[in-house]
């Protein structure tokens, strides 16, 4: 694995990923009431309730932290399949 690959896999594992993650996760499951695994239709109503709140940036971050769990977890990661 070349160095600028290897910086790259560990920044993802670093602790204020992990922290911020967690807290995105937090807010799906706690504050929003989201239940994992999800659904692409739970993401996508979890996405626009919270567009108006929360900058473009935080949107993404949040979909990283759920994309995150699902392949750390074995399901399907509904932040990428298309909506019907």
């Amino acid at each position: 694995m070349t160095g600028q690959v290897q910086d790259y896999v560990l920044a993802a594992d670093r602790e204020k990923t992990v922290s911020t993650y967690a807290s995105a996760l937090r807010n799906f499951e706690v504050v929003w009431k989201g239940l994992l695994p999800a659904t692409t239709d739970t993401v996508a109503r979890y996405l626009a309730q919270h567009a108006a709140v929360y900058r473009m940036s935080t949107l993404r971050l949040h979909v990283a932290a759920l994309s995150r769990w699902h392949a750390d977890n074995g399901f399907a990661d509904p932040t990428r399949a298309p909506l019907t």
